[in-house]
């Protein structure tokens, strides 16, 4: 209720006798009385309002003016700190006279070792008694087997045979040749190989390089 409705409601306590003239004059001055603090109140909460509206926005410019610029003094910090580490880079220059250069000679020594024939090999395996019934030379190899008391036996044959590799099928044609036969040829690898079987004069076998 506002003050004129209260001074109305007097005025009709008034007008119906109920309260006195001094009654109802008391009573308007208290109501005036009470009026003049809330609305001297009421004007301060209403200058009081747009001062704290102005700090508030204020306080909000302040805020965005700092988010906008952190990330430009973040990013002058981290370029200051990463400009300050960089290494310093150094050119050093070299200055050669080829005048006193000594020119390095590299001599290269190709020792070359020719092998033994092969079949010299096989016969220098041979005991001694056994090389007496062999004959080598001009890249040929003679082999005279045991006829009538005399010549190599059997085992310093096979010996010289599997040291040159010849092949088991021309080993067995040997051991099957008679003397019917006569001279028996055959080849393998780079050498000619020939032999011939009698009673008296025994297996004889001549290999040569081709």
């Amino acid at each position: 209720m506002s003050a004129a409705d209260e001074i109305k409601e007097l005025k009709k306590l008034l007008d119906e006798g109920i309260i006195t003239e001094e009654e109802f004059n008391n009573g308007k001055k208290n109501i005036l009385r009470y009026e003049e603090p809330e609305k001297s109140t009421n004007n301060k909460k209403e200058t009081e309002k747009p001062q704290s509206s102005k700090s508030r926005k204020k306080l909000v410019i302040l805020v965005l003016v700092l988010v906008v610029s952190l990330p430009f003094l973040i990013d002058f910090s981290s370029s200051s700190r990463t400009s300050s580490s960089k290494p310093i880079q150094t050119t050093t220059t070299v200055t050669i006279d080829r005048s006193k250069a000594v020119p390095k000679t590299t001599t290269t020594t190709t020792t070359t070792t020719i092998p033994l024939p092969l079949l010299e090999i096989c016969y220098n395996q041979l005991p001694f008694l056994a090389k007496a019934d062999a004959q080598y030379g001009n890249n040929s190899l003679f082999l005279d087997g045991y006829g009538d008391g005399s010549g190599m036996f059997v085992e310093s044959i096979a010996q010289v045979l599997n040291c040159v590799g010849v092949p088991k099928v021309i080993i067995s044609r040997m051991e099957n040749t008679n003397a019917l036969m006569g001279i028996v040829e055959d080849e393998f690898g780079i050498y000619e190989i020939s032999w011939s079987y009698s009673g008296s004069a025994g297996l004889d076998i001549l290999i040569k390089e081709k």
